[in-house]
């Protein structure tokens, strides 16, 4: 590998590093109280190598978002490759995320409102996630798992509510993960499956 390749490789491997340390730092303390001099030191390198790699804070945050949205549709394809099942589908893309709710601090949520390219990106990103979700939601009506007579567009922003209202809770505090999981799951889920989907959704809970 020539001198030219092997610094551009670095580089990369750098902003992989700070993205994802960005990331960590971003969502347990906020947004606002992060600065880029904290960022750095987290790493051991200069603000200056910091700033060569992103204009600002906001260019490296829409890294953070456009990082972690990847990393979301490649863990939810692996599930795909997985199984057929839309049932299985469905009920892996609300845990993964439920799984995510600790680890995001209610001051990220607030503060990332005030960068409106990113709350747009954001936007368009959740289409894309109903999307996929009322194609599964279809899929499982054709598999006799869920209700033909179902709103499930409705069904699947009501589910979203629910999660982030968790989130802007004490819930996480007071209960389990796991039990809010089952909870949520159980209330809401159970209402749009067959029996055979119900049958499946129990063991499902059971083993998760």
């Amino acid at each position: 590998m020539d001198s030219a390749n092997k610094t551009t490789k670095n580089k990369e491997e750098l902003k992989v590093r700070i993205i994802e340390t960005a990331n960590k730092l971003f969502s347990s303390k906020g947004i606002k109280a992060v600065h880029m001099d904290e960022i750095a030191n987290e790493l051991s390198i200069s603000k200056r190598t910091l700033y060569e790699l992103f204009t600002d804070k906001e260019n490296l945050l829409l890294q953070c978002v456009i990082a972690h949205q990847q990393i979301k549709r490649i863990h939810l394809q692996k599930i795909a490759e997985q199984t057929m099942n839309p049932l299985e589908l469905v009920l892996n893309i609300y845990k993964h995320g439920m799984n995510e709710l600790p680890n995001v601090d209610i001051r990220f949520l607030e503060d990332i409102k005030r960068y409106p390219a990113i709350m747009e990106l954001l936007a368009k990103q959740r289409e894309e996630e109903t999307e996929r979700a009322l194609h599964f939601y279809k899929k499982g009506v054709e598999k006799g798992v869920f209700r033909a007579d179902i709103k499930f567009e409705m069904f699947h922003r009501l589910m979203n509510f629910g999660m982030d209202g968790y989130l802007k809770s004490n819930l996480l505090e007071e209960y389990p993960l796991t039990d809010i999981f089952d909870t949520l799951v159980k209330v809401y889920m159970r209402g749009i499956c067959t029996t055979d989907g119900i049958a499946y959704l129990e063991n499902f809970l059971n083993k998760n």
